[in-house]
């Protein structure tokens, strides 16, 4: 896998990032230890909270969906993207190392 999509949706008052299916099973298949989760919710208070202090959220959300810490990650993944679920636009494009902003995720 060379590119990593999670999808976004926008909420009332947050934002669900979630990995599809296959690339859950995807990830497990590469390393059976790890535990892919399908959806995280972000309130968009707490998003803003937490980036204050420890910085982009994107940062913390990867090891949380993939179950994988990023030098597993950085194995098999070139760039993460973050997709709208709505309009299936390019949000972002997250390598590793840097961060290449398409457009500001809004809250």
């Amino acid at each position: 896998m060379d590119t990593l999509k999670i999808y976004v949706s926008r909420q009332l008052d947050g934002f669900n990032f979630a990995l599809m299916l296959s690339t859950r099973r995807e990830i497990t298949k590469k390393y059976p230890t790890a535990n892919p989760i399908g959806l995280i919710y972000i309130a968009t208070d707490t998003k803003e909270d937490f980036e204050e202090i420890y910085g982009r959220i994107e940062n913390h959300l990867l090891p949380l969906l993939t179950g994988l810490d990023v030098k597993e990650l950085q194995i098999f993944v070139l760039k993460i993207q973050f997709i709208d679920t709505v309009t299936n636009n390019l949000l972002y494009e997250y390598t590793l190392k840097n961060v290449e902003e398409k457009q500001p995720l809004p809250g």
